[in-house]
């Protein structure tokens, strides 16, 4: 007998057994469709066809790369990582204070050194802000490499080097790898000032480049600060 089926009554003790299976009955259908509810593995075995979906593409919901639709900016985590990714984009940033005093030796910043691949492009822009103990004793910058690095550089450098006005910055350009910008002072000492270097680099041989500084002349100590960075795209 089935547990739907109900049970034929013919005497009163029969009437008690038939409400007792009753009362089974209905208990084992309370349990059988609580167990079928909490299944998950589809035991009806539905299609997507079935329920419309015939259309939908089976695709991996947890890959990125499998996104291709829209999606609200504030609902990624990860937004400030995957757009300089996917332009090609990366940020280098000075991470402690670098000082030099010397008119011959440059000092690496080696937390602001980037990799470059042959046949590749790149884009370069690198903020630094500095203090010089003597009005005498500017920063000189350069782009150079640690390994075998080589390629095509055009880079401009901007450095202050007078009172504000028409004259305030002077300007040089970095031609080529190795190849130095020397400003011949500062206009106040011990002050905050920011130079900016922007340019292209075709590379030919892939390495790895850093930027460079001294000092230009006199006795002086030039500080170059953390925070201080670099922005370069790849393409």
């Amino acid at each position: 007998m089935a547990i739907q089926d109900d049970i034929p009554i013919r005497s009163n003790s029969e009437r008690v057994e038939a409400s007792w299976w009753n009362v089974i009955r209905q208990a084992l259908v309370t349990y059988n469709i609580g167990v079928h509810e909490s299944l998950t593995n589809n035991p009806h075995s539905v299609t997507k066809t079935q329920v419309g979906l015939s259309n939908v593409p089976n695709v991996d919901a947890t890959a990125r790369a499998n996104h291709t639709g829209t999606q609200l900016a504030a609902t990624i985590s990860d937004l400030a990582t995957a757009i300089p990714a996917l332009v090609g984009l990366n940020y280098y940033n000075l991470t402690g204070d670098l000082t030099n005093n010397s008119t011959v030796t440059l000092t690496n910043m080696t937390s602001m050194q980037f990799p470059v691949v042959a046949g590749k492009t790149y884009e370069i822009y690198m903020a630094f802000i500095y203090q010089s103990t003597s009005a005498l004793s500017g920063m000189v910058l350069g782009l150079n490499t640690i390994d075998t690095a080589a390629g095509r550089l055009a880079q401009t450098s901007s450095t202050p080097v007078n009172a504000d006005g028409t004259n305030a910055e002077y300007v040089g350009a970095n031609s080529s790898l190795g190849d130095l910008v020397a400003a011949s002072g500062v206009p106040v000492i011990n002050t905050d000032y920011m130079l900016k270097s922007w340019g292209i680099f075709k590379c030919t041989v892939s390495g790895i480049l850093v930027p460079q500084f001294r000092i230009d002349s006199g006795t002086g100590t030039v500080t170059v600060y953390a925070g201080s960075t670099a922005s370069v795209r790849g393409y």
